[in-house]
């Protein structure tokens, strides 16, 4: 036989009062879970909330998270905002400098272009009316002239016509000196090349000694010398073996410094000019001074076109 089944009792029975205040199952299952019974509504219907439970649920609510503060944002994007303006301006410094840099290497190059070539005159448009500083034979006539430098506007007219035609004339002039000029200046240049190639083969070591004078200075006249003397490339080479002379020189005045560049010349001519050819030497001894005595026309000869023992022998023969 099996064993009576036994019903749990609850150790906390509920009392009459207390089941008039449960007014549901769900009040009286609430009740025998958390063992509190519900409050009375108040005033308005509304129930009254437990104190206990209202900490609980304040307990189990979950905090608001912590957000910096107002300054310490506004302090740490003025300090980001300051590190970003510092690394553009250095950016901004880094690429001034690079500029300029280069902007004075051109300037340079650009100088050290307008020293070695020659510039050709700027072609100007004739039909663009110049100042009238530009003109080159006198001012340009005025309309504004009739009346007093001209009679009529017909004597204006002629005077102005021969006005255009000097100009035009002068104009012309000055264009083919120009062009003139610019030519000479280009064989110039030309020639210069033809000696360079001819002391290069001369001495193998030219290039280098050039080079590795560096940035010698170079006067206007030295500079025009080296071009137009024969011997101006040699006379740059000596130089840039002897940079402490040309650096003298090119602070002399224009005449002196010509004048030592064609001492070093002839230095340098005598040095590589071969030896010179020196007459023959006999033994015949000097001619003698005749004191009387009757001789030849031949014997009237000039003592020093005596060539010969011989000769001399003969001629000796004619006043004995």
């Amino acid at each position: 036989m099996s064993d009576p089944v036994t019903v749990p009792v609850d150790p906390t029975p509920v009392t009459d009062a207390q089941v008039g205040e449960l007014s549901s199952v769900a009040d009286y299952r609430t009740y025998r879970e958390t063992g509190a019974l519900p409050k009375a509504p108040d005033a308005s219907g509304e129930p009254v909330a437990d104190p206990a439970a209202g900490d609980a649920a304040a307990s189990l609510a979950p905090e608001p998270s912590a957000t910096p503060e107002a300054d310490a944002a506004s302090e740490a994007g003025r300090e980001l905002a300051k590190r970003k303006n510092s690394l553009q301006d250095r950016i901004d410094k880094a690429v001034k400098a690079q500029r300029e840099a280069e902007r004075r290497a051109e300037d340079a190059e650009r100088r050290l272009l307008d020293r070695r070539a020659p510039q050709a005159p700027p072609q100007q448009d004739e039909r663009a009316a110049p100042a009238a500083e530009d003109y080159l034979t006198r001012a340009k006539p005025s309309a504004d002239q009739i009346g007093s430098t001209y009679a009529d506007y017909d004597a204006f007219i002629e005077d102005l016509t021969d006005w255009k035609l000097d100009e035009r004339h002068a104009r012309e002039q000055r264009a083919s000196a120009a062009s003139a000029a610019t030519r000479a200046e280009q064989d110039r240049l030309a020639t210069y090349h033809d000696r360079l190639d001819g002391v290069r083969k001369k001495h193998a070591d030219f290039d280098a000694v050039i080079q590795g004078a560096g940035n010698l200075p170079v006067s206007d006249p030295m500079r025009d010398y080296f071009l137009e003397s024969e011997m101006g490339p040699e006379v740059q080479r000596h130089l840039c073996m002897h940079p402490e002379e040309c650096v003298r020189i090119a602070g002399l005045p224009p005449v002196t410094a010509l004048a030592a560049l064609g001492k070093i010349e002839s230095r340098l001519e005598a040095a590589t000019a071969g030896p010179s050819s020196v007459a023959p030497v006999t033994n015949a001894p000097d001619p003698i001074k005749p004191v009387g005595g009757r001789s030849t026309g031949a014997s009237t000869a000039d003592p020093s076109q005596i060539n010969s023992v011989a000769e001399w022998q003969k001629r000796r023969s004619e006043f004995v």
